[in-house]
């Protein structure tokens, strides 16, 4: 079995996360690995040894002035999702399971559905019928790339 050498103090919060998770160490490994993977899906090198696409500080992959997104996430009760934004409309998709590509008009929309999944005692009822926590998603979504709230990135 391959090997991988860490620091110990990240050997630590890997034993840690895992009492946490109830899991073992290589099952932390193997659930941020898969983790990083859907999120970097389709910048990945398709032939081993070729490079990932470039991508910018803030997490933009640079293109041809199209709009693109940047990597997101969003942590809730020890739980995470993951997902794209793009900032100059707010378009949102989340890319983790069990959404796998979801897009959502907003950041918020997409906040109050991943807090609802993960907390279902969340819902609330109103107009008629029960719904997601009313959520500012711009506050509740961070950067991939810098672990800043993704209000950094909104347009004036």
């Amino acid at each position: 079995m391959p090997q991988v050498e860490v620091s110990r103090e990240t050997d630590e919060h890997i034993k840690a996360i895992a009492l946490l998770l109830e899991t073992t160490p290589v099952g932390v490994v193997e659930r941020l690995v898969c983790q990083a993977k859907d999120s970097m899906a389709g910048r990945l090198p398709t032939v081993p040894g070729s490079a990932p696409s470039p991508r910018s500080a803030s997490g933009v992959v640079p293109g041809s002035g199209s709009a693109k997104g940047v990597a997101v996430y969003l942590t809730y009760r020890h739980h995470r999702a993951e997902g794209t934004l793009v900032p100059q409309t707010g378009e949102f998709t989340i890319t983790s399971p069990p959404w796998n590509g979801k897009a959502f008009g907003s950041p918020s929309g997409a906040a109050g559905a991943a807090i609802l999944h993960f907390n279902p005692d969340r819902a609330i009822f109103r107009n008629g019928t029960w719904q997601g926590p009313a959520s500012n998603g711009w506050q509740e979504w961070r950067l991939a790339s810098n672990g800043e709230f993704i209000q950094t990135v909104r347009p004036g």
